[in-house]
């Protein structure tokens, strides 16, 4: 139709200008095409499954039979659908791309989409319990708002979508998201996020950014740090900006240039992961950004919407913590990539090139899975650890599911096939504290111990950890444990208390006597005491270690892994 109607425009543009059309065979030539369009127009029937497959992307021309579109409406800035998966899952996509997808059927889990939307109203309101006024920009299912209102000290909700047409499919989540459409206190307004805010003097505690990938033609201007300055007079004093970010098809460079953008306008900011391949960002300019509190799970509708995502206790929040400036401010610094600017577009003249090369920054969760809890050793002394998590598919928690069954043999002695390994251990460990002779092989002794230290300490409780540490202690007396073995159970008790001053002596210890057996230990001991020492702020002891003992035994072809690449540049190592 607007194709149609810019060709009479266009003719009736040339008639009144005077224009002669000088080949006797123009008029013809311009009435031939206008009658093609036309029967194009009303003959010719798009497939939608074709025009909402993404092909562009994935290389699929059409999407599959199981598929059914069930909306499809070309809107003013995308043409947007609707697909129905065999009553399973239903998906919105702009111009073939998807932006969400929520589980629908009684036995269909919940999709990785989800995780994100729910986390990023839940995770603010989690540090930010008080929270009255939110700002949403873009609508997506729906989902994020839907998820704020679930709370009932949420008095209003404002979301900014550009298009219309996404407005009109997300109503085909039905229940899933209705609270932003049906609750009076959600608010939708159609129109730009720049210009909105620019046109609404108003303020919130909460604003939460969740446009589609920067990639996307247009919308890294809202990554930019023009749009944090203009945003950030926006919010209250104590408020919260609250980004999405991907780490697929993304690289380091373009997300440091967004943190950078970021960190240029506001003072504290914190990341989580919501899941393997989705960041948030939490930004503010009053106060460093606290832990998240218990209190989000004493609404009903809240918990329940958390539960579907596996979240059962705010530990489930607060593992998915990376850090905060203090972890990442040198480390971005070390970057020469420029700040992401509307006068310097570094994310959108680099983003396509990401997306086509399906490059991913995947291992900016190293931090949390290393087998040594860095994150909990750095932020021991705000009252964090991370514990008692819930196992989910949204990211890698094979380790934490082994970890629980490791624990559940020793405590009801239920046999788990995939730790075969782990169980031998334990009851090695249990015979060998018995033996007052010391008549059994150290080297299966140490191997034995560290197996369940590399498994245990990042998931297993305090009062889990002492009770194990405790039986496995050899019970004869001071003559039936050597002092090598003695350092090795000290180093287990120092990571179940999070004693960082044990932890450094005890590596210490280990790797001067050498009491080690391979290379895994000793990498394990280094990064611990490392880790240690950065937590001391021994930042000249930690890189004389780093570049004494680890470099070489870490770096592979001039490659630092980026969790030593965080932890060097807190010592103001040039990475």
């Amino acid at each position: 139709t607007g194709a149609i109607i810019d060709i009479f425009i266009g003719l009736i543009l040339i008639k009144t200008s005077g224009m002669i059309l000088k080949h006797k065979y123009s008029a013809y030539a311009c009435t031939v095409m206008l009658a093609l369009v036309l029967i194009s127009a009303f003959s010719i029937q798009f497939n939608p499954k074709k025009m909402a497959s993404g092909v562009f992307r994935h290389g699929i021309s059409e999407l599959d039979a199981k598929s059914e579109i069930i909306f499809h409406q070309d809107g003013k800035t995308a043409s947007v659908s609707i697909s129905n998966w065999d009553n399973k899952k239903i998906t919105i996509t702009t111009n073939g791309k998807p932006d969400a997808a929520i589980a629908i059927g009684p036995e269909s889990l919940p999709s990785v989409d989800e995780s994100t939307m729910t986390l990023l109203a839940a995770l603010p309101l989690s540090i930010y319990p008080d929270a009255e006024t939110i700002a949403n920009i873009g609508l997506g299912s729906g989902l994020t708002a839907h998820t704020a209102l679930n709370l009932p000290t949420v008095k209003h909700i404002d979301t900014i979508e550009i298009e219309e047409a996404i407005i009109k499919g997300a109503k085909y989540f039905g229940e899933k998201t209705e609270k932003v459409f049906t609750d009076p206190r959600s608010q939708i307004h159609i129109g730009d996020a720049k210009t909105f805010f620019s046109t609404h003097q108003a303020k919130y505690d909460i604003i939460i950014s969740e446009p589609s990938n920067p990639w996307v033609s247009g919308v890294s201007s809202l990554f930019t740090k023009e749009f944090y300055r203009d945003i950030s007079k926006h919010l209250n004093r104590d408020g919260l900006l609250v980004q999405w970010i991907h780490i697929y098809e993304f690289n380091i460079n373009l997300l440091i240039s967004v943190i950078k953008a970021i960190s240029s306008q506001f003072q504290y900011y914190s990341i989580y992961f919501a899941d393997e391949g989705n960041l948030i960002l939490l930004a503010s300019n009053n106060k460093q950004i606290s832990m998240p509190g218990e209190t989000i799970l004493t609404s009903p509708d809240m918990k329940k919407q958390l539960s579907d995502i596996h979240i059962n206790n705010v530990e489930d929040i607060r593992y998915r913590f990376l850090g905060d400036q203090n972890l990442y401010s040198r480390f971005v610094d070390n970057f020469r990539t420029p700040v992401n600017s509307d006068f310097y577009p570094y994310v959108d003249l680099n983003a396509t090139k990401s997306r086509f090369m399906k490059e991913d920054i995947f291992d900016m969760l190293n931090i949390r899975l290393s087998d040594v809890p860095i994150l909990d050793i750095l932020y021991e002394k705000n009252g964090y650890r991370a514990e008692n998590i819930t196992p989910t598919e949204f990211y890698p928690t094979q380790k934490a599911v082994n970890a629980f069954k490791i624990y559940e043999y020793y405590n009801e002695r239920i046999f788990d096939q995939d730790n075969v390994e782990a169980i031998a251990s334990i009851n090695f460990l249990l015979s060998a504290s018995q033996n007052c002779d010391l008549e059994y092989n150290q080297t299966v002794w140490i191997n034995s111990l560290f197996n369940l230290i590399s498994n245990l300490v990042s998931y297993l409780t305090r009062e889990q950890l002492n009770q194990l540490i405790y039986s496995i202690t050899p019970k004869c007396g001071q003559s039936s444990i050597s002092e090598n073995q003695l350092n090795w159970i000290n180093l287990f008790r120092a990571f179940s208390d999070l004693n960082h001053v044990n932890l450094i002596s005890t590596s210490e210890q280990i790797l001067k006597s050498e009491y080690f057996t391979n290379f895994e230990q000793k990498k394990f001991l280094l990064t611990t005491l490392l880790t240690g020492l950065i937590r001391l702020e021994e930042y000249d002891l930690a890189t004389k270690l780093w570049s004494n003992e680890i470099e070489d035994i870490i770096v592979i072809n001039g490659e630092i892994p980026l969790e030593y690449q965080l932890l060097l540049g807190m010592t103001n190592v040039q990475n």
